[in-house]
């Protein structure tokens, strides 16, 4: 196994398989984390575009009533 020397020329301490699968293991956690936060802000942002846009049209039982509203 190779040497690994840092900037100032000193050696540095041989990785572990161990630290190399709480690196991977902490990577893939990381990644679930963003995608769940990501996926949880789209689903609030449509849902509040929808709920904010949502008007009276899409309320009302009568598709005449709302056009004779709408011309008014």
């Amino acid at each position: 196994m190779p040497e690994n020397f840092d900037a100032f020329g000193e050696v540095l301490p041989a990785r572990g398989v161990k630290d190399a699968e709480a690196s991977r293991m902490s990577s893939v956690v990381l990644r679930r984390t963003g995608q769940i936060i990501f996926w949880a802000l789209v689903v609030a942002i449509v849902s509040a575009r929808v709920f904010y846009f949502t008007g009276p049209v899409f309320q009302s039982g009568n598709a005449q009533t709302t056009k004779t509203e709408a011309a008014r």
